[in-house]
């Protein structure tokens, strides 16, 4: 019997990173996007490996109803999702929606991790909200080809439904406390994720 991969421990190996800057904000924050990078690397190594044998488990849903491709893009892993897509199941699930309604696509053009303050910038007023962000910011304001541009692009070239209309208003319902003046941009915009970046 095979042994069940953990692909959301894969896609998630940064974390670690993250708590223990956590603590030496300083030490970290000049490195943190080198550690990101290679967390990636190595998640997309790990699925590489996978896809061979558990194919099954690459649309199995978590507890919010989300598959590993829509936790990677939410996260910003471009690399990880080029893994995954990879998979013929996957790009036949590729327009699928978590619990919110929502699909890789759209997390992707959400870009949570680049876009959170845009989106609620009271996340400022607690360290432990936004000390991790920041961490990890330069991998995606450094990177020659911004990771959720690539995500779109990655999900649009493998099939992928753009439902943009769907992304905005997601954006304008659940960013309730974004600068009026962002409101106003992200509401005459036809491009969610260009606005919001």
């Amino acid at each position: 019997r095979k042994r069940r991969p953990d692909f959301l421990a894969a896609a998630n190996s940064f974390a670690v990173l993250a708590a223990e800057c956590r603590q030496e904000i300083v030490r970290c924050f000049p490195i943190g996007h080198f550690h990101r990078a290679r967390a990636e690397r190595q998640a997309a190594a790990d699925i590489r490996r996978w896809v061979n044998g558990f194919q099954g488990f690459l649309v199995e849903k978590n507890a919010a109803g989300q598959v590993p491709l829509m936790v990677a893009a939410s996260l910003g892993y471009a690399e990880v999702v080029g893994e995954l897509l990879k998979a013929k199941n996957v790009r036949d699930a590729i327009d699928g929606v978590d619990g919110r309604g929502l699909s890789a696509w759209i997390h992707a053009n959400f870009a949570f991790r680049q876009t959170l303050w845009v989106c609620n910038p009271s996340v400022f007023e607690d360290p432990f909200a936004w000390v991790p962000l920041a961490v990890t910011l330069p991998y995606y304001q450094e990177s020659a080809d911004n990771p959720y541009r690539k995500i779109r692009r990655l999900l649009e070239e493998a099939g992928a439904k753009a439902d943009r209309e769907r992304a905005k208003r997601f954006w304008q319902d659940n960013c309730t406390r974004q600068a009026e003046g962002t409101r106003a941009k992200v509401e005459a915009s036809d491009d969610l994720l260009e606005t919001v970046l």
